[in-house]
């Protein structure tokens, strides 16, 4: 071999190492968020049980499709745990909006994403923001906190006194 094509395997071989690294990365963030998403989900429905002790109220484990990308802005459907609430007849919903992977492979990756509480008739959803393995924080335009049972219930209070019929009365 020359020193021509030894630079060409050299040079290959530096890039595939990079991008296996790089790959290997994104897929473990991948997994952590997509456990961390069923522990907090879990964590959701037992905030919420109380709820089934009215009449009308239902608590629905649902899976929603969100997108993941990663740091080579690919991007690939996912499937997740969420919560649907129904309240009589409008209902709210808890459920991944989406994931990404940040950074390159010279830069230490983020991994960051979105859960989103949702209902017919409220203003703007409350999102639930994730960070390198951990939900932290809670926001919308009125309540910017860290994310945990008290803040999360507050945000539930505010949104079920915004939800309206999902349809009108025959």
């Amino acid at each position: 071999m020359n020193a021509s094509q030894i630079s060409l395997i050299n040079a290959a071989k530096t890039h595939i190492d990079s991008r296996t690294q790089s790959n290997l990365l994104s897929a473990q963030a991948l997994t952590t968020w997509k456990e961390t998403l069923r522990i907090v989900m879990a964590s959701i429905e037992q905030w919420v049980d109380p709820l089934t002790s009215l009449d009308n109220v239902f608590i629905k484990e649902v899976e929603f499709a969100y997108p993941a990308g990663d740091n080579s802005n690919r991007e690939a459907p996912q499937r997740g745990p969420g919560l649907i609430l129904q309240f009589a007849d409008t209902e709210l919903s808890i459920r991944p909006i989406w994931f990404k992977v940040g950074g390159s492979p010279t830069d230490p990756l983020i991994a960051y994403g979105v859960v989103e509480l949702f209902g017919h008739g409220m203003k703007e959803p409350v999102q639930i923001k994730y960070l390198n393995g951990a939900f932290e924080k809670i926001v919308n335009s009125s309540v910017d906190a860290p994310f945990g049972e008290l803040t999360f219930g507050g945000c539930l209070v505010n949104a079920i006194g915004d939800l309206t019929p999902q349809t009108s009365a025959r």
